[in-house]
This record gives structure tokens, sequence and C-alpha cells, in this order.
């Protein structure tokens, strides 16, 4: 009987909480602003100072309860790759996660295209992507998450 006592205190001790503050993996305690910062899904997306209040196209990876489309960023990266080579620049752009199934943006602004190239750009990614149910081709968005 003892033993069995001895036992049941040993896994309860084990089982606590510990309650000590968080470390990084190399001992060095994790600065304060970090420990403070909420990394959960639920989490607002990170706010940028310098963000537009539209965007001039967003590709929105989306999702229908079974996560998004496993092969939609190489095939966006594809048509990307296309243009650059085709016209010698490179369509810069930003991404922001917004769901808990991989949901995300790819924030585009255009800026350095003339309005012809930027005409041309769309039109190239509406064509490649017109008969992908998980992605969605917007122009001239508000950018939804600037407060």
């Amino acid at each position: 009987m003892r033993i069995l006592l001895c036992f049941l205190i040993s896994v309860v001790f084990a089982s606590c909480k510990n309650n000590a503050a968080p470390q990084a993996e190399t001992g060095v305690a994790i600065p304060e602003a970090a420990e403070n910062q909420d990394f959960s899904e639920d989490a607002a997306p990170p706010r940028e100072t310098a963000q537009p209040d539209t965007f001039r196209l967003v590709i929105s990876f989306i999702s229908i309860g079974e996560g998004t489309d496993p092969e939609g960023p190489a095939k966006v990266d594809k048509v990307l790759r296309t243009w650059e080579r085709k016209n010698g620049q490179a369509a810069y752009y930003s991404v922001q996660p917004w769901g808990r199934e991989g949901e995300a943006d790819y924030n585009f602004t255009l800026r350095g295209m003339t309005i012809e190239q930027q005409a041309e750009f769309v039109k190239l990614l509406q064509s490649a992507l017109k008969d992908e149910k998980l992605i969605l081709v917007t122009e001239n968005m508000v950018n939804r998450f600037k407060r």
C-alpha cells in the first residue's frame, strides 16, 4: 500500500505545472516584449505603420472547411516568374495571413508599373487563376487589416 501511495504522490508532483519564466532553448530569458505578444491563431495580424489604404491587386487563398489549396502558392509563383521573365521586372507583394487553415492574402501595390503594365499583370493573373475555387483575385481592395 505504501508503494502505491508513494507512486501516486510522485505522479502528482511530476504533473504539476511549471510556473517558471519562459526560457529560450539556449537558456537565455525571452525578452519581455515577446512574452506579452499573442502568438495564438486567434491573434490579430501584426500592424505595419506603412500599410497602404488599398492594394491594386489582392490574391486571397481561402478555404471552405478543409484548408487552402496546398498548390495555390506554387501556381501564383509560376505566374509571377512568367511575368518577370517576360517583362524583366518583379511584382513585389506582402503576405498577410488571416485564418486558422492557412488562409492568406498576397497584397500587390504594383508601384513602378505603368497603368498598361498593371492592367496586363492583373489580366495575366486573372486568366491563370480563373478556374481556381480556393484562390480569389480582387482588384483595388481596401486594406482590411489597417487600423
